[in-house]
């Protein structure tokens, strides 16, 4: 800044000193400063790009700074036929961003790969020579946007992607010490996997317990989308017919089944470690384990004066308690020896009964005309005895008073009716035992 000249009337004031010069370090930040590093790496100018740039807004999506420097020599080195054993993020330039690509990115992504490496481009630039048929490489980058374009597709190889890590911390002394550096990470990358969106964090030492216990009761019941159908060895659609498909389909679904059953495993496995090495739960345990003391304290002090008031009714109430006690025992022998003298009448009354009855059937030689018959007639009448109660038993010696004829119908009725019963629970003991070998058959 020029002053005007001083003339012969003026006269020099000093008001003040000016400071000294400060240094700042100034940091180039917005959205024209984004303008001109993508036109320097792009090798534009200003006149290419200006009519983009005038009309641009704030989505990051509307330029390709995203997309990674070109490695020709990775894509040179793919195998169409391996496809599913390539990096298909990598192959797009896409690998820092991976899983956190919008669908518009990978779009654009393969857009500028196809640019530049469809074969017709790279003929009419001269660079990396053409391959007959599916064995060019630009058919892994088809194959990459195949499957990340395709939202199901991409979630199958999100899954299995091979830069997630599944390592999980131990459980020991190291994990103990260094708890939050350890697990929050795993935890924040595991939470992609949550059905739910809303994923509760670790949190850290000062964290309250109602938050802590919200945390791993979450953990505990994790439902992942997780799944592992792009680890398939088998192609459904490679079958020659129905039943080699449907074979194929089978071994693929146990195969993701073991895989998820797996992945359950690893994360209650992380959780268990985590809930062993977090030192809020010890801490919480101490506290609790204080607050429980202190109350038993309380309790303990409370009851301590409490028994001095009650040891003078509690003295008072003996003698009544010794006397009912006396009482109840004495009830209690009275009717132990009625319920002996009642078990020795009914043991007494079957006895003489089952014996009137075999010397009835003896009477009449067992019903039977030949040694044989009355042999397996003995037997029977073993089991009319073993199974029938004394009423019944009363009412069949009563129905043998008649007459031979009459005694031998009543006799071979009540031994179809025993038979008949034995028979029905045979049957009943059959079918249960089949239920049981067929429920816990390995086949079943």
């Amino acid at each position: 800044m020029l002053l005007p000249e001083a003339t012969g009337e003026d006269s020099t004031v000093v008001l003040g000193k000016i400071s000294a010069p400060v240094s700042l370090k100034v940091e180039p930040v917005g959205r024209w400063y984004q303008a001109y590093i993508t036109r320097r790496n792009h090798k534009k100018t200003l006149s290419h790009s200006e009519g983009d740039y005038a009309s641009s807004s704030s989505d990051d999506e509307d330029n390709d700074d995203f997309i990674e420097e070109e490695n020709e020599k990775y894509l040179l080195s793919l195998d169409p036929e391996e496809w599913k054993e390539q990096d298909h993020y990598k192959v797009l330039g896409i690998s820092k961003l991976r899983f956190r690509a919008s669908e518009k990115q990978v779009k654009q992504a393969y857009k500028h790969k196809v640019l530049k490496h469809h074969p017709d481009k790279r003929a009419a630039a001269r660079s990396a020579p053409r391959k007959d048929g599916d064995d060019d490489y630009f058919n892994c980058i088809t194959k990459a946007y195949e499957i990340l374009g395709n939202t199901q597709k991409r979630r199958s190889y999100d899954s299995v992607d091979p830069q997630f890590s599944d390592s999980i911390p131990p459980s020991n002394q190291d994990s103990k010490e260094n708890f939050f550096k350890l697990f929050t990470d795993v935890f924040e990358r595991n939470a992609r996997w949550s059905t739910t969106k809303k994923v509760p964090r670790l949190g850290d030492m000062d964290s309250p317990i109602d938050d802590v216990e919200r945390f791993y009761q979450f953990w505990y019941d994790f439902e992942s989308w997780r799944e592992f159908s792009y680890l398939d060895e088998e192609e459904k659609e490679k079958g020659q017919d129905r039943d080699e498909r449907k074979w194929i389909e089978r071994q693929n679904k146990i195969a993701r089944q073991k895989r998820k059953k797996e992945e359950m495993a690893r994360i209650r496995l992380l959780v268990d470690n985590a809930y062993t090495c977090d030192p809020r739960i010890k801490k919480f345990k101490e506290d609790e384990k204080r607050r429980r003391e202190d109350e038993k304290r309380a309790k303990q002090e409370a009851a301590r004066l409490a028994a001095e008031e009650k040891e003078k009714e509690r003295q008072a109430k003996l003698e009544a308690e010794r006397l009912a006690k006396e009482k109840e025992e004495e009830e209690a022998r009275a009717k132990a020896q009625a319920a002996k003298k009642e078990k020795d009448a009914l043991k007494k009354a079957m006895k003489k009964e089952r014996k009137l009855f075999r010397d009835t059937c003896k009477k009449y030689n067992y019903f039977s005309t030949n040694e044989t018959d009355t042999i397996q007639q003995m037997q029977e009448v073993e089991k009319i005895c073993e199974k029938l109660n004394l009423l019944s038993l009363q009412q069949l010696n009563e129905s043998l008073k008649g007459s031979e004829e009459d005694a031998k119908t009543a006799y071979y009725e009540q031994v179809k009716t025993v038979n008949d019963e034995i028979e029905k629970e045979r049957s009943e003991e059959r079918r249960v035992g089949k239920e049981c070998r067929s429920r816990w058959s390995p086949y079943h």
